[in-house]
Order: structure tokens, then sequence, then C-alpha cells
């Protein structure tokens, strides 16, 4: 009977465990779990990141935010200032030489008034030159690979032109020519006398002559080349010699 009675309540524990229903955990605030935070402002969960994990890249092609002054266009990741470069190729020579000729006109021979005549000739005033034919030569070099910057010799030499003139009596005499002067004594004007008719016969003559010539030397600097044309700068010195 104590035996029936033992297995009995055993039999009864053992179905009362079986009838009742499992019981699920409590469960874990977000805040508790590992990995995730509660935002101080906000105060949802927020995930951390992983210490393990590798970062992601960085979008390279993303827009920088725009500038504050209004009317300029937004940068972009890599854009630089442009700055400007002179990539142009000057003449494809490496020196030049020419020569060439030169037809030039002299200004006036200015010469003093020498002497007078009483048949109103004189002797002095502007006395032309006339037109002087001459030569030229250029010649120079590029310093550097594009042939944009260079050095320049010039030089040029006209022909000698000669001016000459002369008031002459005949033998008798005839006109009468005198030479103005100052007198140094008196400071007063006076005359030399060159003809007087019956008692001096005479002539007074002047010749001139003058050349003119010169050199130079610059830098040169190729601003524009095409087949069909060239523009140069150039700046330097130049010599020039009147010998009149």
């Amino acid at each position: 009977m104590r035996k029936w009675l033992i297995a009995s309540a055993a039999l009864a524990a053992t179905a009362q465990l079986a009838a009742a229903p499992p019981q699920s955990p409590a469960p874990v605030p977000p805040a508790q779990l590992p990995g995730i935070v509660s935002s101080p402002q906000t105060g949802q969960p927020e995930t951390l990141p992983n210490p393990g994990a590798s970062p992601t890249p960085a979008d390279p092609n993303a827009a920088i935010q725009a500038p504050a002054q209004v009317g300029m266009a937004p940068a972009t990741a890599g854009t630089s200032t442009p700055t400007f470069r002179d990539t142009h190729a000057g003449p494809p020579d490496r020196a030049w030489f020419s020569v060439g000729p030169m037809y030039w006109w002299l200004t006036p021979a200015r010469v003093p008034l020498l002497a007078v005549a009483d048949n109103g000739a004189t002797l002095g005033g502007d006395d032309e030159y006339g037109a002087a034919f001459g030569v030229q030569a250029s010649g120079g070099w590029w310093l550097d690979r594009c042939h944009r910057c260079g050095v320049d010799l010039n030089g040029f030499i006209l022909e000698r032109r000669a001016v000459s003139n002369v008031l002459a009596s005949n033998a008798a005499g005839v006109p009468f020519i005198a030479r103005p002067i100052v007198d140094l004594l008196t400071a007063a004007p006076s005359q030399l006398l060159v003809s007087s008719p019956g008692a001096l016969a005479g002539s007074i003559r002047y010749d001139g002559t003058a050349r003119f010539a010169g050199a130079g030397a610059g830098f040169v600097r190729n601003l524009a080349y095409n087949c069909d044309w060239t523009f140069d700068m150039t700046f330097g010195f130049r010599y020039l010699d009147l010998d009149e």
C-alpha cells in the first residue's frame, strides 16, 4: 500500500511538470546587449562599430561642401587652380641669318650762311644729300628647345653721300661777294670781302659728306608662329653713328 502511494505521487508530479508550459527567458534591455548603447540625446539605441571590421573607404567622387560665396560653383575633389602655360613652338630653324639692301633718305645738310652777293645769291642753307643705298644684316639663334626665346644681332651701313656748293665771281670781280662776320674787337657785324668789281676777284666754296651706320643686339621672344607668318618681340639696345 505505501509503495503504491509513493508511485502515485511520482506519477502526479510528472504529470504536472508535463502539463506546465515552458517558460522563456526574460528579455534583455537593448542597452545591456553587447555592441549597443543608448544615445544621450534621443535615448534610442545606437550600434557601436565593430573593432575587428575594416573601415569603409570614402567615396572619392563625393562632392565637397559648396563654398559660402554666392555665384561660385561647388568645387570637386582633385581640382586645382588653372594656370596659363605657353606651349606653342616657334620657328623650326635653330638659327637664322639674312642680308638685304637698304634705300634711305638722309635729312638735308643745314649749312650756315657763308656768303652773300649783291645780285641776291647766297651760299648756305639746307642742302639735300638725296637717297642713299646701303646694306643690312641680321642673325641670331634660339636659346630653348621650343624656339621661343633667343638673341639677335643686327647692323646696317649706308653709302657716304656728299654735297658741295660754290659762289664765285668772274675775272672782273663781278658780282660783289662778301662773307658776313662779327668783329671781335667791336662785337659789331662786319663783312669779309670775297670779290669786288674792278678790285678783287674770288670765290667761296663748301663741301660736306655724311654716312649713317648702326648696330644692335637684343633678346627675341616669339609670341606666335605658323607656316605663313611669325610674330616676335625684340628688346635690347642699338648704336647709331652719323659721320657728317
